[in-house]
């Protein structure tokens, strides 16, 4: 736990007070196992199996039914002494990975528990990217813990560890006043938001942790669900004579709820559900969000493939050039304060419905970047192949092709865990013919991987050999030599060689090119409105995402507009702010590699929408604005305005109320302000900011995230 003295604790509250962001106790079913059919919903869970396990654990998980099923509307988890493999007990180990996971809500389980020397029930949570990152730096949620064996079956723990230069851990526990957990079923939650997680038992809360320092970042990621008996271990000891077998934990259900406050409610609005749409016709994509906060952006997906994102409303996106095919596409409403909210996912029809098609419903574009993860739609065999059945890395589509999270240059997904004859295809379409090189991005620590990539079944490259990296997130460019290709449409084809080795993206670009970004408009002369959604439009190379800024200064000083958009995207729909001026400009930068950029070639103009006039400064109340944008990394705008001349202190606190920047401090005129916050020396983490312009006092919270 955090300790904090009794003043900074004081002033935190303070300052917590007349924030507008508020926590409601009010939650709705948003996902739940009620274990009332006969068998095991493999929708929800995976059985994990193995004989070799953490914390010098004796028993072997298998999928047996002996040792997992369903009775009576009832899951038991059943601990056997039996022999399998070189293990003497058997248990099971049941998971949500890769098809259920959350991120912030109310997390219960009505269970009832084992005993006996040496058993040790659990339900917990562990970070959705565990394949990428390990553990503790995936982190993890213990709701309930009980370590079995005399005196000690009356107390159950609550847990969370992550990782800070190593393990770090923090916990509690409950002891019933009388009776042990085994002798009935008791219902074990977690409360977990976005500032803090609390344990519950029977509603009666018994721990809380604060998750806002910076280096507990892993509790504002998804995590899935875990329910499982291990047998002997470090902490309970090995059975012994006293331990009757079987024990079985029986759990009558599992519920996951969330706040019907805290996250916006989106729903896509267009097109329909089961809407038919002819070949390469424009689809609009409309949302609609109801949320009290503000909106930082809504994105638009084709099953997880990110196709669209807009941050103005109406919240509109135009699907272009959309191939035949079966598509599912949802939408997710993200807040300023890093919330989210998905929509349900309709289905949309175009052309004859072919079953082989785009993963995002367009060709990729060359030149151009492939991202692996997106390869075509239409399974085993057809547009890929894989040798074994199950997506190791559980993340981000369901078939058999093993994906995890990448730590990579535009961080997304790559492909891993390859092996010799596996191969994925990709719709490409050439927009210029010419001689091209591939680079693919790739890491392994070992030296005995190869591919080659074919266009249109013709071997292209030849085999190309892969040296060691160092460590499977360890990234480095594997070239090939230069490859003609012919303009139009064509099949890519990445074929797996030898195995052992990760790919992330291929990279198809002419001998020299650099990696450029050039603003389309506004380029100068441009007359936009107050409160009018105006497109900000690029053209980009070799850059995964962008950061827009403007300024109306002729470029004085910047204020930003998005800290990362898509690159490939080439548009953004700006909300034009209520910042008055001739002199503004739109810098474009590349968020990966900030000596890429370019600004408008001139100024363009910002009126007032409903005057026409370009100076307009008049204030009639005292206001404080939500920084934008939020989250952010490493700077934000925050503006203010006062209505009278006023001595004027903003300044910026940590969550334990210590003073980390001052701003403004000095005498100002009535008027609009705004400044930049450059917070490149502070940790991630939750901060409040602070104006007092005289007797006036406004308080609000903003986020970093690096």
């Amino acid at each position: 736990m955090f300790l904090k003295n009794k003043f900074s604790a004081l002033l935190v509250a303070i300052l917590l007070a007349s924030t507008q962001f508020v926590y409601s106790q009010n939650y709705e079913l948003i996902w739940a196992d009620e274990f009332d059919s006969t068998e095991i919903n493999r929708d929800n869970w995976t059985n994990e199996v193995g004989e070799y396990w953490a914390n010098n654990e004796i028993q072997a998980y298998t999928n047996s039914r002996t040792n997992s099923y369903i009775d009576n509307g009832v899951l038991k988890i059943v601990a056997r002494n039996e022999k399998y493999g070189v293990r003497n007990y058997t248990s099971a180990r049941m998971i949500t990975q890769a098809k259920q996971s959350f991120l912030y809500g109310k997390i219960e389980a009505r269970i009832k528990l084992p005993f006996g020397q040496g058993i040790w029930p659990a339900f917990w949570t562990l970070g959705e990217n565990i394949s990428s990152v390990s553990w503790p730096k995936c982190g993890e949620i213990d709701i309930m813990e009980m370590i079995g064996g005399s005196g000690r079956e009356n107390t159950v723990y609550g847990t969370v560890h992550w990782d800070s230069d190593g393990h770090a851990s923090y916990g509690g526990q409950k002891t019933l006043s009388t009776g042990k957990f085994s002798d009935d079923f008791h219902v074990y939650s977690i409360i977990w938001d976005p500032q803090k997680i609390e344990w519950y038992i029977d509603n009666v809360k018994y721990n809380v942790v604060d998750i806002t320092p910076s280096h507990m970042s892993e509790f504002h990621k998804e995590q899935f669900i875990l329910l499982n008996v291990a047998v002997g271990g470090s902490w309970p000891g090995n059975p012994d004579s006293t331990t009757q077998f079987p024990q079985t934990m029986e759990v009558d259900y599992v519920r996951v709820y969330q706040s019907t406050s805290l996250y916006p409610k989106i729903i896509i609005t267009e097109p329909l559900n089961n809407a038919t749409f002819a070949t390469n016709e424009e689809i609009t994509l409309t949302a609609d969000v109801d949320f009290d906060d503000t909106i930082e952006k809504v994105q638009f997906f084709q099953e997880t493939a990110l196709i669209g994102e807009t941050s103005a409303k109406p919240y509109i996106v135009s699907w272009k050039n959309v191939e035949a095919g079966f598509y599912k596409i949802s939408a997710k409403a993200v807040s300023n304060s890093g919330l989210s909210g998905s929509s349900e996912t309709i289905d949309v029809t175009v052309g004859n419905g072919q079953t082989k098609s785009p993963y995002k419903g367009y060709y990729v574009k060359l030149p151009g970047i492939i991202e692996v993860e997106n390869y075509d739609i239409g399974g085993q065999g057809s547009t890929f192949y894989d040798v074994d059945a199950n997506n190791t890395g559980g993340v981000y589509r369901s078939n058999s092709v093993d994906i995890e999270e990448c730590t990579d240059i535009g961080e997304g997904y790559n492909v891993g865990w390859t092996a010799a004859g596996e191969w994925l295809t990709y719709s490409i379409n050439v927009v210029k013919a010419g001689n091209y090189i591939f680079t693919s991005r790739v890491a392994s620590e070992v030296s005995t991987g190869s591919y080659k990539i074919e266009i249109d079944g013709v071997d292209k490259t030849g085999n190309i050999s892969i040296a060691s990296t160092g460590s499977w997130q360890t990234w480095t460019n594997s070239k090939s030599q230069e490859v003609e290709l012919t303009e139009g449409n064509h099949v890519l084809k990445f074929v797996v060689i030898n195995g052992n080795f990760n790919i992330n993206s291929i990279s198809v670009f002419e001998k020299d090119a650099v990696d450029e970004l050039n603003i389309i408009s506004p380029n100068g002369g441009e007359i936009w409105k107050t409160g009018e959604i105006n497109e900000i439009k690029w053209n980009s190379q070799l850059v995964h995402n962008v950061r827009l800024l403007y300024s109306t200064n002729g470029g004085a000083t910047w204020k930003a507009i998005s800290n990362k958009s898509t690159a490939e995207f080439g548009v953004f729909r700006w909300l034009i702010p209520n910042d008055i001026s001739e002199t503004c400009l739109i810098a474009i930068q590349n968020s990966d590699k900030s000596a890429t950029y370019d600004f408008s070639d001139d100024n363009f103009s910002i009126k007032d929408a409903s005057t026409g006039i370009i100076n307009n400064n008049l204030v009639h109340e005292f206001s404080l604005e939500q920084n934008y944008p939020n989250p952010f990394n490493p700077t934000t705008s925050i503006s203010y305005a006062i209505k009278s001349a006023s001595n004027v202190k903003l300044n910026i606190y940590n969550m334990l109320g210590q003073e980390v920047a001052t701003l403004v401090n000095r005498h100002q005129l009535a008027g609009k302000y705004s400044v930049i916050f450059d917070a490149k020396n502070l940790s991630s983490g939750t901060y409040i900011y602070k104006i007092v312009a005289d007797e006036l006092v406004s308080v609000k919270k903003l986020l970093l995230l690096k």
